[in-house]
């Protein structure tokens, strides 16, 4: 499988703004544009292009958190129209988890079909906790999904309970990392490169898989992780990961230092 990489919304953080040092003051949204044999898939989306034409109107409270920036260039659809394909031609989305910031763009592709877990649709659905009801805002937008209940599955590298996308075997891999969200997953994929894994939203700074982040960046984690101590053992997970099995690319969604991933680390 080809993979391109996208940014496809950039965002600076209020808290970048007023605690530089503890905070980052940008970051981005690194997706996956995938060409399959299924079509494109596409792993996270940002967000929609309408939010990205107006993001004041169309996110309100959430732009006021992330101040995003109105670049309607670098929505999904536009960076899928620049590789020369259609939006049609996207036959699966795979959200990490359905923060608007991963999933929003679901919206610009109703023919595709969408993967998530069976406790992140029921958690969006019912949401419970101040988090849940903040970040589950857009997804009912959609029509088209595939729910996997993660009952069980497979090892890999640590890592229980992995489930592969049927249609395309063990080439695409869903990892359970619970702890950000209830059912916050990262996707392996493996291309003639090795495997990527996207580790979604389990971390936010690539300096937390080989040292502990700064006081301001835990902080942060306990505010927006619905079980940070589920959160950190997937860091640890990933960690060993990084160390034991170098050869295998992570990165996560919002750390401008790792994009692109496939040229570096």
């Amino acid at each position: 499988m080809k993979i391109h990489e996208v940014n496809a919304t950039s965002m600076c953080p209020i808290g970048g703004k007023l605690l530089p040092k503890a905070f980052p003051s940008e970051v981005i949204c690194h997706c996956l544009i995938i060409e399959s044999e299924e079509g494109l898939i596409l792993i996270d989306t940002g967000l929609s292009l309408e939010s990205l034409h107006e993001p004041q109107d169309r996110l309100g409270l959430l732009n006021l958190m992330l101040d995003v920036q109105a670049e309607p260039e670098k929505a999904m659809i536009n960076q899928i129209r620049k590789l020369g394909f259609s939006p049609r031609d996207v036959r699966h989305i795979i959200p990490t988890h359905l923060d608007n910031d991963h999933c929003e763009g679901i919206i610009d592709f109703p023919l595709a079909k969408v993967h998530t877990s069976m406790l992140e649709i029921n958690n969006a659905r019912n949401p419970i906790s101040i988090n849940a009801k903040a970040r589950y805002r857009h997804f009912h937008e959609h029509r088209n999904w595939k729910i996997h209940p993660f009952t069980q599955g497979e090892n890999w590298f640590g890592f229980k309970g992995v489930k592969a996308i049927d249609s395309l075997k063990d080439e695409l891999l869903l990892i359970p990392l619970y702890g950000h969200t209830p059912g916050h997953f990262g996707v392996a994929v493996k291309s003639d490169q090795g495997w990527l894994l996207h580790a979604g939203d389990a971390y936010y700074d690539r300096k937390e898989l080989s040292a502990n982040p700064p006081l301001g960046m835990k902080l942060f984690m306990k505010m927006v992780h619905e079980n940070p101590s589920k959160a950190q053992e997937n860091v640890e997970l990933l960690k060993k990961l990084h160390t034991k099995q170098p050869e295998i690319k992570i990165m996560c969604s919002h750390d401008p230092s790792e994009y692109p991933c496939l040229c570096q680390h």
